[in-house]
């Protein structure tokens, strides 16, 4: 499992009691709200990452302190984590025993014993995994410390033993890199590594999203082709069109690459498009332009392919398993999401059901089928 730049400093001007009883604040809004991290959440006219601080009066005081008491009252009716929450670790736990250490999503997200409400926690922990990243920028940033499980439980709203799990991965996956070191005894975080973390940010960005595209529209992006093209959102209206994430050197991609040169001969002159989005270089990966376009030659690639640059990557969220494919049907909705590798039959299946996925029509989604993801 594998993800803004947060910036901010605290104020001084205030008193200990007004920068505790905000911070506080702030935190107690979040439980009601819901939505990213409490302390990174920005209100208009307030830099990301920095507390509305100020003068405190002992009403305003005593209010929060009244609130910390229903918000810890709350927290300990939940000790443990569900029993639906416990089988989905548990199957993370199993896998990283079987793969040496690592967790491969995509299988644990295709797997048929997986029930909906799992697969959306599954999705939900994945989502928070890449976000940790820039979290540990941030907090570092804007507080100069190492945050503890508990305040990462807190502000993301998962369980502690959700966090540690999620750490662990993070240690022990080695497609990784060393972000952060754990104490081995308490499971907290001992140290964190700023210049790879600055890195990890920069080419993977703050977050990923796998969850919540489905009929939604596809968001807005501008690209250009190898041929001189430009291509925007709104260029697939009126078209069915495979919006595809690749690499050149992912053993996955190269294993598809076949049936999408196929699929797109096959309904060639319909209105079926394919848009080939090369990451290679959003990713920073040393890839040249001649070995780039050598595969595209030797593989009879014909449909349009563009450099993925990063506000692209960002509006699709980021995506960090590859292939991935979004169905933008012809009103400009998203209709699936496919990642890794997929058949011929499931691909010409997307197609001839007239743009209209499995999802939209109220039965079963398109399965994801178990690849690896690169470990570029």
């Amino acid at each position: 499992m594998y993800n803004r730049n947060l910036k901010g400093r605290r104020s001084l001007a205030a008193g200990p009691e007004a920068r505790d009883t905000n911070r506080l604040k702030k935190k107690t809004e979040a439980r009601a709200t819901g939505g990213s991290p409490a302390r990174h959440a920005p209100t208009k006219g307030q830099a990301v990452g920095v507390g509305p601080h100020g003068s405190s009066t002992r009403r305003g005081s005593m209010k929060n302190w009244v609130l910390l008491v229903l918000v810890v009252g709350l927290a300990a009716c939940r000790q443990s984590p569900t029993e639906l929450e416990m089988g989905v670790h548990q199957r993370v736990e199993e896998m990283m025993k079987e793969e040496d250490g690592s967790v491969v999503f995509s299988d644990l997200h295709n797997s048929k014993e997986l029930s909906a409400e799992e697969r959306d926690y599954l999705d939900r922990l994945y989502e928070v995994f890449f976000a940790l990243p820039a979290y540990f920028q941030s907090e570092s940033r804007a507080a100069g410390r190492i945050p503890k499980v508990s305040d990462i439980a807190h502000d993301y709203r998962i369980h502690p033993s959700a966090v540690r799990l999620l750490l662990t991965v993070m240690t022990s996956d080695s497609r990784m890199p060393t972000l952060i070191t754990l104490d081995e005894a308490s499971g907290e975080i001992r140290s964190t590594d700023k210049e790879k973390i600055d890195k990890f940010v920069e080419t993977r960005g703050s977050e990923v999203k796998v969850s919540g595209w489905i009929g939604k529209p596809v968001p807005a992006f501008e690209v250009t082709t190898l041929e001189g093209e430009t291509i925007t959102e709104k260029d697939l209206v009126g078209k069915n069109t495979l919006v595809f994430f690749w690499l050149t050197r992912c053993p996955v991609c190269q294993k598809i690459t076949p049936n999408m040169v196929e699929l797109y001969e096959k309904y060639a002159g319909s209105d079926f498009e394919i848009l080939g989005l090369n990451v290679d270089v959003a990713l920073g990966l040393e890839v040249s332009g001649e070995e780039r376009a050598r595969f595209i030659a030797e593989r009879g690639i014909e449909y349009p392919v563009a450099i993925l640059d990063p506000d692209t990557r960002a509006a699709f969220g980021n995506v960090n398993i590859f292939p991935a494919m979004f169905w933008v049907t012809s009103d400009g909705t998203i209709g699936e999401l496919l990642l890794n590798y997929q058949d011929l039959d499931t691909l010409v299946r997307l197609v001839e059901g007239g743009g209209e996925s499995k999802a939209a029509r109220g039965g079963d989604r398109i399965s994801i089928d178990g690849e690896a993801e690169t470990d570029s």
